[in-house]
């Protein structure tokens, strides 16, 4: 597996780290780096780099700081389509316990965020358009009249 992508489309996330202000931390994401969460003078590790997932659209950051009561931190970035490359979406219901709306939880110590990126909006319009095509071929008549 390609460490930027299949046809390295995110390579231009090399030596770019993502923040996102939310409540009282600030997360900093550091895609093929690591992953963390501050709090004024202190932070806490998320996760380092480990690989992509799911054909590319989720980043998998492992190995992160020892939750109080349990066990290493993790975080999973969820990519989607956006007008520009930006971190959102990161949500805490309870204490070590991250989640968005579009990752299930899976466990405690799992942390889940957003990153939006214009590099996937064309592979998801081109499957818009694939899916629009086959729907079209389903409903034309497979006959044809000969002259």
């Amino acid at each position: 597996m390609m460490l930027s992508g299949k046809e390295k489309e995110f390579y231009s996330f090399y030596d770019h780290c993502f923040e996102r202000n939310q409540n009282k931390y600030v997360y900093k994401v550091c895609p093929f780096k690591k992953a963390s969460q501050v709090e004024g003078h202190s932070t806490t590790q998320l996760g380092r780099w480990e690989r992509f997932e799911e054909s590319y659209s989720v980043m998998q950051f492992l190995n992160g700081d020892r939750c109080w009561n349990g066990p290493d931190r993790s975080l999973k970035i969820r990519l989607r389509c956006g007008l520009k490359d930006e971190l959102m979406d990161v949500d805490e219901p309870s204490r070590c316990e991250y989640v968005t709306s579009y990752l299930k939880p899976l466990a405690s110590q799992l942390y889940a965020a957003i990153l939006t990126t214009p590099i996937l909006c064309q592979e998801e319009k081109l499957k818009e358009l694939q899916q629009k095509l086959e729907d079209l071929s389903k409903n034309q008549p497979s006959t044809h009249d000969e002259l």
